[in-house]
């Protein structure tokens, strides 16, 4: 009767212990699980501020080129004013001395 027992008691130990295993089995692979969540998480939030600052950095450069042209269209306004004026002004003092030549050859 003994050995019975003792066999018995052996059995719900070792099923005690098989069980125990089993849940801290289960528990280190739901603690691997929440990791590599966790990780995934991160690694796209990472992908997300990496894509937004590309963005950002896009926008910015579009700006400055923007900026850049219309700085050079400036510079090229004002510099065909410039031409003109001097232009103007020249034909201006040419038509003036015609205009006297004329008048001297008149009188």
């Amino acid at each position: 009767m003994d050995t019975k027992l003792r066999k018995v008691m052996q059995k719900e130990e070792e099923q005690e212990e098989k069980e125990e295993e089993e849940e801290e089995e289960e528990e280190e692979e739901e603690e691997e699980e929440e990791e590599e969540e966790e990780e995934e998480e991160e690694e796209e939030e990472e992908e997300e501020e990496e894509e937004e600052e590309e963005e950002e950095e896009e926008e910015e450069e579009q700006s400055t080129k923007k900026k850049q042209e219309e700085q050079k269209e400036n510079k090229n306004k004002k510099k065909n004013k410039n031409k003109k004026k001097k232009n103007n002004e020249k034909n201006t003092s040419r038509n003036k001395k015609n205009q006297k030549k004329k008048n001297k050859k008149k009188n």
